[in-house]
C-alpha cells in the first residue's frame, strides 16, 4: 500500500492579510513572517489536501502579536517640601498593558505603606511625609510580556529653615557690635533682618543709616550665616531684633535682643525743689538711668550724709534713691547732692530742699463789678508766695457796724470768679482777703469797704406790636 501524497495550504484570512506580503513568506509546513508587526496579527487558515482522495481538512491559528513597553510620558524632576507629598507620574505604551514599578534612590523596590503609595495600573507613586533623605532619583519601570523599559527622574525635598545660631547681644555706647544669624536649610535660605520698633526690614549692603551695614556668607560648614554690623553704637540702637530665614522650603524667625549699656543720666527725674514746712518730714527722690542699674548715694553740703543720722534715712538704693528727711533745724535745708554710679560712670544731681511758709498779705483788691446785691473783685497775687503754689482765696466780710467774729466767709478756687452775691441793698460792708496754699492761710489784707446802694430802674415803651405778646425781663443795674 503506497501512500498518497499531501498538500498543505495555509490562508490568512482574506478580509485580514494578503499573502502577497513581503514580509510572508508561505513554506511546504506553514508560513514564515519576518519582523512581526501589530499588522500581522490576526487569525490564519492552515489546509491539508489530498489530491488522490480529495479530501481536505482545516484548522484555524489566532496570532496575537506583543509590544514591549515604551515610556512615552516619562517621570520629571519634581520638588516637595519636608513633611508635604510628591507625585511621579509615568507612562507608557505596549501590549499586552504593561505593569508598573518603582525603585527608590537606593534601588530598593517601592511598595503600598506609610510612605509610599505605587499604582501598579497607572504609574503614579505617591511619596507621603517628605524627608530630606529622600532626595535622589527614582526610577519607573514599565513591563510586560514582551519586555520592559524604564525612566528615572530626579527628587528634590526641600526643608524648612532651620535657625542654628542667634544670641542675645550687650555692648556699650560708642563701641561697634557684629550680630550674627546661623541657618541652614534646603535650598540654602536667605536671611533678613529687622528691628521690631522700625517699620521695615534692613537691606543687604549699607542701609540708609550709614553706620548700618548687611551681608551674609557661608561658615566653614556651609552654612548660611547673615551679618548685622553697627559701628558707633547709640542707646537707640538698643531693642529686639529678628532674623527670618526664607527659602522654597518655607520661613522661619527668631528673635533677639540688643541691650546697649551706657552710665547714669537723670533723664526721667522729676522736681529738683522740694518744700517741708513745720519740721514735716519729706522724700526726697532721685531717679537715674542706665544699663545697668546705678546706685545711689546722698551728700549734703557737698559731705556724705551720716548713715547714723536718724534724720536722714534712705529707703531706696537705686536706681530709684530716696532719702527720707526730719528737717529738726534750719541745717537740714540747701542742697542734697545725688550721685548715680554704674560700671560705666558716674553721674551727680542737686536737689534743694526749701523750707515753706504761709503765703503774705495780697498784693491788691479792686473792685471789678458790683450791682445792688453782688460785688465782684480783681485780686493781685501776693508778692511772697510762701515758696509754693496759690491754691484758693479766701474773702471775709461784714457789715460796717459788726466785728470780724461776725463776718462772713467764701473760699474762692484761684483764677475762679471772685463773686460775692445775697448781699443787702444800701448797707456798708468792709472786705478782707488772705491767700491760701498747701502749707495753710496767709495774712490778711487788702480790706476795704463799700456800701451797696438801691437805684430805680426807669422803663420806656417806645412801640406796641398789635397781635404779639411780648415779655420784659428787669436786670439789676450797676450802682
Amino acid at each position: 500500500m503506497h501512500k498518497s501524497a499531501i498538500s498543505i495550504h495555509t490562508l490568512i484570512l482574506a478580509c485580514v492579510f494578503r499573502c502577497s506580503e513581503d514580509n510572508r513568506i508561505i513554506q511546504q509546513d506553514g508560513i514564515h513572517i519576518k519582523e512581526v508587526t501589530e499588522a500581522d496579527e490576526g487569525t490564519y487558515r492552515c489546509r491539508a489536501k489530498v489530491p488522490a482522495l480529495g479530501s481536505m481538512k482545516q484548522m484555524e491559528i489566532q496570532v496575537e502579536v506583543n509590544i514591549p513597553p515604551v515610556i512615552n510620558i516619562p517621570p520629571q524632576n519634581i520638588t516637595g517640601k519636608e513633611h508635604k507629598e510628591a507625585v511621579f507620574e509615568c507612562g507608557a505604551t505596549g501590549k499586552p498593558a504593561p505593569e508598573y514599578s518603582w525603585v527608590d534612590n537606593n534601588n530598593v523596590p517601592l511598595e503600598n505603606g506609610d510612605d509610599f503609595h505605587v499604582n501598579t495600573e497607572t504609574g503614579v507613586l505617591k511619596i507621603m511625609n517628605l524627608r530630606p533623605e529622600q532626595s535622589g532619583e527614582y526610577r519607573c519601570t514599565a513591563t510586560n510580556s514582551a519586555g520592559e523599559d524604564f525612566k528615572t527622574a530626579h527628587l528634590q525635598v526641600y526643608t524648612k529653615p532651620k535657625v542654628e545660631e542667634y544670641l542675645n547681644l550687650t555692648v556699650q555706647t560708642d563701641n561697634d557690635l557684629m550680630m550674627k544669624c546661623v541657618v541652614s536649610g534646603n535650598p540654602p535660605p536667605q536671611v533678613i533682618f529687622k528691628k521690631e520698633s522700625e517699620p521695615g526690614n534692613f537691606t543687604q549692603g549699607i542701609n540708609t543709616d550709614d553706620r548700618i551695614i548687611v551681608r551674609q556668607e557661608k561658615d566653614d560648614q556651609g552654612r548660611e550665616v547673615g551679618i548685622l554690623e553697627i559701628t558707633d553704637v547709640s542707646r537707640s540702637d538698643d531693642g529686639l531684633y529678628t532674623c527670618t530665614a526664607v527659602s522654597e522650603g518655607g520661613v522661619t524667625q527668631r528673635w533677639n535682643h540688643i541691650t546697649v549699656e551706657f552710665s547714669p543720666t537723670f533723664e526721667e527725674q522729676g522736681p529738683t525743689v522740694q518744700w517741708s514746712w513745720e519740721k514735716a518730714p519729706v522724700n526726697l527722690t532721685c531717679l537715674a538711668t542706665s544699663i545697668p542699674n546705678a546706685t545711689i548715694q546722698w551728700y549734703l553740703h557737698k559731705q556724705e550724709i551720716n548713715a547714723n543720722d536718724p534724720n536722714l534715712q534712705r529707703l531706696e538704693l537705686g536706681p530709684r534713691g530716696v532719702l527720707r528727711v526730719n528737717p529738726i533745724s534750719s541745717s537740714y535745708f540747701g542742697f542734697y547732692t545725688c550721685k548715680a554710679t554704674n560700671t560705666l560712670g558716674t553721674s551727680s544731681l542737686d536737689i534743694e530742699l526749701k523750707e515753706a511758709h504761709p503765703p503774705g498779705p495780697i498784693t491788691g483788691a479792686k473792685v471789678d463789678k458790683k450791682t445792688a446785691t453782688t460785688i465782684s473783685w480783681k485780686l493781685v497775687d501776693p508778692a511772697d508766695d510762701g515758696g509754693l503754689p496759690i491754691q484758693s482765696y479766701i474773702v471775709e466780710y461784714r457789715e460796717a457796724e459788726h466785728t470780724w467774729e461776725e463776718a462772713f466767709r467764701k473760699i474762692w478756687n484761684k483764677g475762679s470768679s471772685y463773686t460775692i452775691d445775697n448781699l443787702i441793698p444800701l448797707a456798708t460792708y468792709v472786705f478782707r482777703f488772705a491767700a491760701q496754699s498747701k502749707v495753710g492761710v496767709g495774712e490778711w489784707g487788702g480790706e476795704k469797704v463799700s456800701t451797696h446802694t438801691h437805684t430805680h430802674t426807669h422803663i420806656w415803651i417806645i412801640g406796641i406790636m398789635y397781635g404779639e405778646e411780648t415779655e420784659w425781663v428787669k436786670e439789676e443795674e450797676e450802682s
